[in-house]
């Protein structure tokens, strides 16, 4: 099952133990390196002016209305986390990254992304390109097997050019004089 991350904003993170709201999603937290979901970011309490960290490993489940988690004690303080310092201190979000081929030719910013829910893995970026191109073709998608490079800055992906070796063979035209 997949997600995009839009979806996940404001998302309410239910508690089985209680059966009441606690919080409610900000952002997903990634990790560049692997692009890995590591935890969710979230306002906590009815104001919501705290706000803390939910393991994906604690998410119980992913409903279509809210996340459901086994208690309050699952969300934790992002400074008490050891393995998301590094990560948190680099407050890395895929949207709005440029993505560009190997050539180096700028295709777009990344304006969302779609999260696999079994592997935690960024699966999918949504390019939004610029107003002549989205005119011209039909919008960008990337899947993770075409990314070469995550930088701060930008995206680098695989060129896509078909090689003539990949096409398959011209048939000749039905009407056309046969050879001899």
């Amino acid at each position: 099952m997949y997600i995009l991350a839009n979806q996940l904003t404001g998302l309410p993170v239910m508690s089985l133990q209680t059966g009441q709201p606690i919080a409610a999603v900000e952002r997903p937290i990634v990790k560049p390196v692997d692009l890995e979901i590591m935890a969710l970011h979230c306002r906590v309490g009815q104001r919501g002016r705290q706000t803390g960290v939910i393991l994906m490993r604690d998410v119980r489940q992913f409903a279509t209305d809210c996340i459901i988690i086994d208690s309050f004690d699952e969300i934790e303080d992002a400074g008490e986390i050891v393995r998301l310092h590094e990560v948190m201190k680099h407050e890395f979000n895929p949207v709005g990254k440029l993505v560009v081929n190997e050539s180096g030719h700028q295709l777009g910013k990344v304006e969302d992304y779609t999260i696999n829910l079994k592997t935690y893995l960024l699966q999918k970026l949504y390019v939004h390109q610029s107003l002549m191109k989205s005119i011209l073709f039909n919008s960008l998608v990337i899947d993770r097997t075409q990314i070469i490079d995550v930088s701060t800055r930008q995206f680098t992906v695989r060129d896509t050019s078909i090689t003539e070796s990949r096409l398959a063979p011209a048939l000749p035209h039905p009407h056309s004089p046969k050879k001899a």
